[in-house]
């Protein structure tokens, strides 16, 4: 893991996309995803 790089990800209901966009991220990265939601229903 490279440890002198952060990635922030704002997301807006978009639980998916971002999942596809982390899938070969996070074992290299540090990794803060910022949902601007209100939407408090967890999808299942």
């Amino acid at each position: 893991m490279n440890q002198d790089v952060t990635i922030i990800i704002l997301t807006y209901k978009s639980k998916n996309l971002t999942i596809d966009y982390i899938k070969n991220l996070y074992k290299k990265f540090k990794i803060i995803i910022v949902d601007n939601s209100k939407d408090t229903e967890l999808e299942q």
